[in-house]
């Protein structure tokens, strides 16, 4: 488990969740890894990336996940989903049910996971800046269009 505890004391909430289940330092906790090798180490090593995000623009992490050859588990409040979805990754509702569900079909299927992995070099090659370019693009002519139209 990688990220900052932000100050609410949810790592603490998610070690004790992790004692409880004897899980014995089968779950590592990190903390933050922003930046450099021990971030792209991090995303190679994963069995599977998890953004059970409510809200989530694009979601570069998983994007950054699946430049590794990670399969990512994501939710579909993440603005990534549509472009991952059935390819390198499970798009799943924003529930705890759903994304225990998907994760499960990830970690317990090998031959899933492997597909998956396979997937990401096709997605890493189709996703980079001219597409989301073309359409702010696109859009701001729109709004500048309607303005003058009124």
């Amino acid at each position: 488990m990688a990220g900052p505890d932000e100050g609410d004391g949810f790592r603490m909430h998610l070690e004790t969740i992790a004692a409880q289940m004897v899980l014995n330092g089968r779950v590592l906790f990190t903390g933050p890894l922003f930046y450099g090798d021990a971030k792209w180490a991090a995303y190679r090593d994963a069995n599977v990336f998890v953004l059970p995000s409510q809200n989530e623009n694009f979601g570069n992490t998983a994007a950054e996940a699946v430049a590794c050859g990670t399969p990512v588990l994501v939710t579909d409040r993440c603005g990534i989903a549509p472009m991952v979805n059935q390819r390198a990754d499970l798009v799943v509702p924003h529930d705890s049910t759903a994304l225990e569900a998907g994760l499960a079909q990830i970690l317990d299927d090998p031959a899933l996971a492997a597909r998956l992995r396979e997937s990401c070099k096709v997605i890493a090659n189709s996703l980079g800046w001219a597409e989301p370019i073309a359409q702010m693009e696109t859009l701001y002519r729109e709004l500048v269009s309607e303005r003058r139209d009124q």
